[in-house]
């Protein structure tokens, strides 16, 4: 009897990629794999859609070689439409290698002043860095810098850029 072959075609990384740099077609290689649901969650599929055009498309993060292509490694490219959001991050409120082309989701707890009981929020998920910034660095490693984000038009409605403006900005970075 013929052995039946219930592997699913996924997408895998040809060679070394790095954060920010563009997705090429060569780059991506189909390889079939059997995952597990959780790991199944995470991978792109040959068959799903990309999430945008190739040519519009770089690398989220550094992806090494045979590396299966997790959804999240491609991000806009900067000649891709994009709403680019400024925010002022103090010193230690985000990671201190932080790149461009990581994702982060973006926190706004109390301002100074405000009362610092009050919880922090989640404000935007898994957004792209666009720029990391300079910073306005202060004596005693006080300051801070401003870091751009890529954010969808349709994010940015409300109260965002008023919250983000107003209150402490906490980047957590996704691996």
């Amino acid at each position: 009897m013929a052995q039946s072959d219930d592997r699913v075609g996924y997408w895998t990384v040809g060679e070394d990629v790095v954060a920010g740099d563009p997705v090429r077609t060569g780059q991506l290689v189909e390889s079939k794999a059997l995952l597990d649901a959780p790991a199944a969650d995470g991978a792109l599929r040959v068959d799903d859609e990309l999430p945008a055009a190739l040519k519009e498309l770089a690398w989220s993060r550094d992806v090494g070689a045979g590396t299966l292509l997790a959804r999240d490694a491609l991000a806009p490219a900067d000649g891709a439409a994009s709403t680019e959001l400024p925010l002022a991050v103090a010193t230690g409120a985000a990671p201190q290698d932080l790149r461009r082309g990581e994702l982060v989701d973006v926190w706004v707890g109390p301002a100074p002043g405000e009362d610092p009981a009050q919880a922090a929020t989640l404000v935007l998920e898994a957004v792209p860095v666009v720029s990391t910034g300079g910073g306005s660095g202060l004596e005693g490693g006080a300051g801070s810098r401003t870091v751009l984000v890529d954010v969808a038009p349709a994010e940015l409605a409300g109260d965002l850029v008023g919250r983000v403006s107003a209150g402490h900005v906490t980047l957590v970075r996704r691996s």
